[in-house]
């Protein structure tokens, strides 16, 4: 008999345990029920908001723009659009952080006309096969919109007569080169001749210098620019690490030219970076687009 009370006494527990269970379980699904009421009905007074939105664009549009125009917003799918605030055009960009910077949009039409064509093909007329082969002996390949006869002929050597002076200087104190590579040969006479050039060489096939020499007579036909005055050549690099590159690259351009070079990238205070373009002038600037954005937003 004693066994069968005690065993009654745990069955009535178990179900008194059960029970408390199930009033739980069940208060537990009424509060995530109220929860999940609450949400719909918050999505469903978002969408109304926005249908509502909508309808009054569709009926008065030009309301809309005008808000926009004096709110100095602009559209979000858009990555960089032009506005006019009082007489000056600002042109403002969004990053990939969600940062807005507001840049001015330069003027050109008082800038001071400069020669950008320091190159003379003594032997034009060379036919199109002739070209052809040449730049296949030397590894090139070229398109233009003129056809390859568009493109100055390559040159072969660095002791070739239609390089600029500033070239045999270099090439006289920097013994260790001793022939172009294929990327220098057609890039040289293209940018001294004031052309657009898209160059495309892998790692190591002397791409800084293709156009780092360039910069010399072109820097030199100028005035040199004041302190607190832009770059005559500006740089964009991906990284730190190839901004200070190209930048020490450079650095023999200074002992023999004259050429001041600056690097800004991202990692350094920019008070700094921004005293150092003020404290004197300088021709070439080596930038990262992220540092680059933030200082012109700051007029730097």
């Amino acid at each position: 008999m004693g066994m069968l009370k005690q065993k009654r006494k745990k069955d009535k527990r178990k179900r008194e345990r059960m029970g408390i269970q199930n009033e739980r379980k069940e208060k537990k699904g009424k509060a995530g029920q109220g929860a999940r009421i609450r949400r719909e009905k918050r999505v469903a007074k978002k969408e109304g908001k926005e249908q509502e939105a909508l309808l009054n664009h569709l009926k008065n549009p030009k309301n809309k723009k005008k808000k926009r125009k004096t709110q100095n917003t602009i559209d979000p799918d858009c990555s960089d659009s032009d506005q006019e605030e009082g007489d000056e055009k600002v042109a403002t960009t969004v990053r990939k952080d969600g940062q807005k910077v507001r840049l001015l949009k330069p003027d050109f039409a008082d800038a001071p006309v400069f020669d950008k064509e320091f190159w003379e093909d003594p032997d034009p007329l060379r036919d199109e096969e002739t070209m052809k082969r040449l730049r296949q002996l030397l590894g090139i390949k070229v398109r233009a919109a003129g056809g390859p006869l568009a493109v100055p002929a390559p040159v072969e050597s660095l002791r070739d007569q239609r390089l600029p002076e500033a070239f045999s200087k270099f090439f006289r104190v920097m013994e260790k080169f001793s022939t172009p590579t294929p990327i220098q040969m057609q890039c040289w006479p293209a940018v001294l001749g004031g052309r657009n050039v898209l160059g495309i060489a892998p790692t190591g096939s002397g791409k800084t210098l293709a156009y780092l020499l360039p910069l010399v007579p072109h820097a030199e036909a100028q005035v040199d620019p004041l302190p607190g005055e832009g770059p005559i050549a500006l740089v964009v690099l991906p990284t730190r690490e190839l901004a200070t590159q190209v930048c020490e690259a450079a650095r023999p351009l200074r002992r023999l030219f004259s050429i001041v070079a600056r690097a800004i990238y991202g990692g350094q205070d920019k008070a700094v970076q921004v005293d150092a373009l003020g404290f004197s002038g300088h021709h070439l600037l080596t930038a990262t687009p992220g540092r680059l954005v933030d200082l012109m937003g700051l007029n730097a």
